[in-house]
């Protein structure tokens, strides 16, 4: 009773105020003062009855009143498609009590306003009523015809308009402008439109058939619209829109009463929208339906829109179908639903509907999330009941929505798809460089689950069981799964879309299984969920820890979709400790395809360490950081305790070496110094600086060596000062940065390990993928300045551009060729440059904001041999210089345990490569077709490279493909188990030998075992099935006829066609020949030219026939003879000129320039391999 008294006071004081504009006592009878001011018109009247006979298809009238009395009428006699256009020039606002009829359209513009009161009854084929001010150059004119008409409330317009009668048209438009709109009466405009809107600009245009369309813009003061009564359009349009001036955030509309926009026919569906705007509170608590239930339709289109809305107790929101479901959309930067309102978009015989949430960031859980409290006022929640979960330290800009996890499963369960959206507009600060983020997440913390028991909520159920669904979860940001998304009836398709507005900063996270019962699943980030971009993580939720906070080992991520397809656009990063990937799309009868269009790697673990005050002063935020003065005890437990307390005479000349590398670096460039070349001149400087930067204690005494932890705060003081401090080179000659060295970064990154590929091993990060990449970037977020990671090149000299070789010197990158390290970028200009294969970049080309950003460009003073990575809007990475001024850390990297994956289905592709940035432990695919690994686009090529297909693991290799298996690459296995299996009737595997072959002099051997023969083991039968057919002669697919596989082992043991191995395959990749099938398309005819051997060393490639089928090829156009000449090869990033010399049975290609040289010796395998196919394609086409 207590609530009830309150609405009835609060509603009682709105009615007050609302009406008190009007005179609420007897009116004049009718309309007075009348006068034409355009167009023609007569105006009569008649006992109790005002009537105007309009000549004109437009007439504009003036009246000094407006009002029409109880038991009075006003009638306009004038055609459907007449518009008469009535102006209000006195001081009184308009008080309709009688009748309005019109055959077409009427316009009643009083910007004093206009009440059409209880009892009114209005019927007209349209109307729209405004407190819009009109000009007179506009009422004389209106007479000669408009295609158009604005209507614009004044500055300070206070009218306002109140409905409380009966308003009826006729398929028209009804439309309410003011500042202030309230319906409590009835509004009745089948197939029509209904608008009431509080904006400040009202615009109409006339379409060809005379019919009005509307539109709103502009902002005014107060703005609100208010509906209690009744609102039908069925097969139209309702809508309701406010637009509130000002950052003020306020109720805006308010829906309590009914709004019906039901379909008439099939193909006519009726459309309600709801807009606040985007500073207004939408608050529902009525009934909004744009539902098709009869024989054959569909559902319609309801939309709530506003800044904030709220959906409360008892509202229902329905657009279901008899056919195809509709779609309801409640989109608010922050959403409350309650799980009393009702929310349906069922399709009872066809496709099933939608819902669509689309707040700026949106919690899914069946608990107020941790630090989180109830922000609804106690009288608002005593009205309403709604709950309201808003992050206590939250801005406008960033607030958090909540959602009811079982709520989403009852609708899903019943029928209704759910699509969620979490998207902000990202904002640029001042200096153009970063970006003032929103959240845009979606994080669902609690089980959604698609059953038969779901379908009952607060004893309600309205679908019908086995039906289909679909969950989609799309955010600018991250999308997170930490609770399992189960079917158990009927199938469920989830798709999982984040980094939606595609500038690489987003991915999906599946610390949680997936179950589709049939459904399909898809994960993916970019503009368009299948760009291919960023990827999926998938790792372990918060509750999947022990007791001390440490992830379970052998915890397993299993995603099941029993018939349905897998898809993961991007990479997948697998970060289990030690546990598994189980993709499993298995049903009794069927197989799902399985999709990754990336990488597929195990995932490591990352850590930040900044100091983010630049300049001499060490703060004591700084110097009691505990993961700092962590850092600091390792860095001084393993590299300075037995050097910093002695005095300077008593340091070994190793010591001395090591501390005088770093005391004259950037000698020569910084303020013009030079390097002491007196010997005392040299020893006082050096003496000076271990003084002042290294030692500990009396600068004249050796003291004892302490262990961290017996530090006194003063000494722990003097230490932090030298290594924690961000002294940049214009303030300071200190080296000793732990921080912003890179050389003393990269020490202190390793902690004491060996920095290398071992598990548990740290060092300087290492960013190879570009999932890798927003992992890593996502720690920096909204920090303006870089930090240090792995990777540097030995090109030095003040603005060198081109030809620097960036490496990865660090991790498991770092031990590569033989502790060179792994190329990735080499520089052809300015921010210009070539990405290796299989290697990503990252370097920023921000040009389009105030402080411009394009990377790799070497343009400071000093040279810049690092890699430093930041927050940037485009992307994040740039070259710098030890102690840059903008360097304020450096990004640690840790070798997590390995995970394995497997993979069971019909189809399984991966297009990139498997283990390569981080090794899996084992992986296991199983296919009732084909396998296919690499040939998927790397993105961060500029020339749009694939990925060659390497396979990498710890532990155990399975590649079953009943149909074949397709490897582009390298197989390696640490522990030499690697099984290759064809099918029982399958035509035989293929393994792409000739993107392994190895074209070096001595290439170097990696063994590894298989223990089922592979493809040239045995006779491959028909052969129409080989993967490989890549060095074709024209680019036309063809089918290899006849002919057997073999290969040539580094120890030049010989398989032929139909001998098989002794058991165990020996060192594949040390494989330096391979036979290949060749065919030629000529005039639309096979020419079947039998199998050719292919041999690479260093300096020539030879095609030679065995089993030749024809020799007889014909002459290239243009060439008089085909026997010997040059050519020049061109292929994506380099070109040269070689010799091509055929005999009509071997065709040679032998290099004749450096550029040709450099082609096959430095290109590697899968390079050498295009030489071919292109030296093919130029000799016989």
């Amino acid at each position: 009773m207590r609530t009830i008294r309150k609405k009835a006071l609060h509603l009682a004081v709105a009615m007050g105020v609302t009406f008190s504009a009007f005179s609420m006592s007897g009116v004049e009878a009718l309309p007075t003062g009348g006068k034409i001011r355009s167009g023609e018109a007569e105006i009569g009247k008649k006992e109790h009855t005002l009537v105007i006979d309009q000549h004109s298809h437009h007439v504009a009238l003036d009246w000094d009143l407006f009002n029409i009395e109880r038991g009075e009428s006003v009638v306009f006699n004038q055609l459907p498609t007449d518009i008469a256009l009535n102006r209000v020039v006195g001081n009184s606002a308009s008080e309709i009590y009688g009748s309005l009829k019109a055959g077409g359209t009427v316009f009643l513009i009083n910007p004093r306003g206009i009440l059409f009161g209880q009892g009114a009854q209005v019927d007209t084929g349209s109307l729209i009523a405004s407190t819009a001010q009109v000009n007179d150059s506009f009422m004389t004119s209106f007479g000669d015809g408009v295609e158009a008409i604005s209507l614009g409330l004044g500055e300070t317009s206070t009218g306002k308009i109140l409905n409380a009668a009966e308003i009826k048209a006729q398929g028209g438009l009804v439309a309410l402008h003011a500042a202030v709109v309230e319906n409590t009466g009835s509004i009745e405009n089948p197939a029509g439109e209904v608008a009431l809107s509080a904006a400040k600009n009202l615009h109409l245009a006339m379409d060809t058939a005379g019919k009005l369309n509307i539109a709103v813009s502009g902002e005014v003061a107060d703005a609100h619209i208010l509906n209690s009564g009744k609102i039908t359009a069925d097969g139209g349009r309702v809508l309701m829109t406010a637009k509130s001036a000002g950052d003020l955030l306020s109720e805006v509309v308010n829906h309590s009463g009914i709004i019906e926009a039901k379909s008439v026919r099939v193909d006519e569906q009726g459309e309600i929208v709801l807009d606040g705007g985007s500073h207004g509170i939408v608050n529902v608590s009525g009934q909004v339906s744009a539902d098709g239930l009869a024989t054959g339709h569909s559902g319609g289109t309801v939309k709530v829109l506003g800044q904030r809305v709220n959906i409360a107790d008892g509202a229902v929101l329905t657009a279901s179908g008899d056919n195809n479901g509709g779609q309801v959309e409640t989109s608010g930067d922050v959403l409350s639903v309650s799980t009393k309102a009702q929310i349906e978009a069922f399709g009872v015989n066809g496709k099933a509907g939608e819902w669509f949430i689309d707040p700026v960031d949106i919690i899914i859980t069946n608990e107020a999330p941790e630090g989180y409290a109830d922000a609804t006022p106690a009288d608002t929640a005593a009205q309403t009941g709604e709950q309201l979960y808003q992050a206590q330290n939250a801005t406008a800009g960033n607030q958090q929505s909540y959602i009811n996890a079982d709520y989403i499963s009852w609708r899903l369960s019943n029928g209704t798809s759910v699509r969620i959206q979490a998207a902000d507009q990202n904002t640029v600060e001042a200096n153009a460089d970063i970006y003032s983020l929103g959240v845009s997440n979606i994080t669902v913390n609690s089980p959604i689950v698609k059953s038969t028991e779901r379908m009952v909520l607060n004893d309600a159920t309205y679908g019908t069981a086995g039906s289909e669904a679909t969950l989609t979860l799309e955010a600018q940001r991250n999308v997170a799964i930490n609770a399992p998304i189960t079917a158990t009836d009927g199938k469920l398709h989830v798709n999982l879309h984040a980094d939606t507005d595609g500038d690489a900063k987003g991915m999906v996270i599946l610390n949680a299984d997936i179950k589709t019962n049939g459904g399909d699943f898809t994960a993916g980030c970019g503009a368009s969920i299948s760009d291919g971009r960023v990827g999926t993580y998938i790792g372990h939720a918060a509750d999947e820890r022990d007791e001390d906070g440490n992830y379970l080992e052998n915890g397993d991520r299993r995603i099941e979709t029993k018939g349905g397809n897998a898809t993961f656009y991007g990479d997948v990063a697998v970060g289990l400790n030690q546990g598994e990937l189980i993709i499993d799309t298995a049903a009794d009868d069927t197989r799902g395809n399985i999709l990754i269009s990336g990488n597929l790697d195990s995932a490591n673990s990352y850590r930040l360490y900044v100091n983010e005050i630049i300049g001499k002063t060490l703060q004591d935020s700084v110097k009691n950081d505990p993961d700092l003065k962590r850092l600091a005890g390792l860095y001084y437990e393993n590299y300075l305790k037995d050097t910093v307390w002695k005095k300077f005479s008593d340091l070994s000349a190793e010591e001395r070496a090591q501390i005088a590398e770093r005391c004259f670096a950037q000698y020569g460039t910084y303020k013009n110094r030079t390097l002491p070349t007196d010997e005392a001149a040299y020893e006082e400087a050096l003496q000076a600086y271990y003084n002042e930067h290294v030692k500990l204690g009396d600068k004249n005494v050796t003291g004892t060596a302490k262990p961290f932890d017996e530090l006194t705060a003063e000494e722990y003081h003097q230490l932090a000062k030298h290594i924690l401090t961000n002294w940049s080179h214009g303030s300071t000659n200190n080296h000793e940065s732990i921080l912003t060295r890179w050389e003393t970064a990269k020490l202190a990154a390793q902690e004491g390990t060996a920095g290398g590929s071992a598990v548990g091993d740290k060092y300087l990060a290492t960013i190879t993928t570009e999932l890798e990449n927003w992992i890593v970037g996502s720690l920096l977020a909204g920090k303006k300045n870089e930090v240090l990671v792995g990777g540097k090149t030995a090109v030095v000299g003040k603005n060198v551009k081109a030809g620097r070789e960036f490496y990865w010197v660090t991790g498991p990158e770092g031990e590569a060729n033989d502790g060179q390290g792994t190329l990735f970028f080499t520089t052809t200009g300015n921010a210009e440059g070539i990405v290796a294969t299989n290697m990503y970049q990252g370097w920023s080309h921000d040009t389009s904001h105030g402080v411009k950003f394009n990377d790799p460009n070497n343009d400071h003073i000093y040279d810049q041999p690092y890699v430093g990575v930041s927050w940037k809007s485009d992307a994040s990475w740039a070259d710098v210089e030890s102690q840059n001024k903008n360097l304020i850390g450096f990004l640690q990297e840790t070798n997590n345990a390995r995970s394995s994956a497997m993979l069971v289905g019909n189809q399984i592709t991966i297009g990139g490569n498997v283990g390569k940035s981080a090794l899996l432990n084992n992986l296991w695919v199983d296919a009732d077709d084909t396998v296919s690994i690499g040939g998927g686009v790397n993105h961060a090529s500029d020339t749009a490279d694939t990925f060659t297909g390497q396979v990498n693991a710890d532990g155990s290799i399975y590649l079953h493909g009943v149909n074949g298996v397709n490897v582009g690459d390298a197989i390696n296995s640490k522990i030499d188990d690697v099984l290759i299996v064809e099918g029982e009737d399958g035509p035989g595997s293929w393994i792409d030998t000739s993107l392994i072959v190895t074209p070096t002099p001595e290439p170097v051997v990696t063994p590894v075992t298989a223990e089922v023969p592979v493809a040239a083991d045995k006779p491959a039968g028909k052969t129409e099935a080989y993967a490989a057919e890549r060095p074709q002669l024209d680019p036309v697919k063809g089918t290899v006829q006849s002919g057997t596989a073999s290969y040539q082992l580094a120890d030049s043991k010989q398989l032929q066609p139909g001998q098989a191995a002794d058991n165990v395959v020996e060192r594949v990749l040390g494989l330096t020949t391979a036979r290949l099938p060749v065919v030629r398309i000529h005039n639309g005819v096979r020419i079947n030219y039998g199998m050719y051997a292919l041999q690479v060393d260093p300096d020539e490639v030879k095609m030679e026939a065995v089993e030749q089928v024809r020799t007889d090829l014909p002459a290239a156009k243009g060439r008089e003879t085909q026997r010997t000449y040059k050519a020049r090869l061109t292929l994506a990033n380099t070109a040269g000129t070689f010799d091509l010399s055929y005999d009509g049975a071997a065709l040679s290609i032998t290099p004749v320039d450096h550029a040709a040289f450099d082609m096959l010796n430095h290109g590697g395998a899968p390079h050498n391999v295009d030489v071919v196919s292109k030296a093919l394609h130029v000799a016989f086409s």
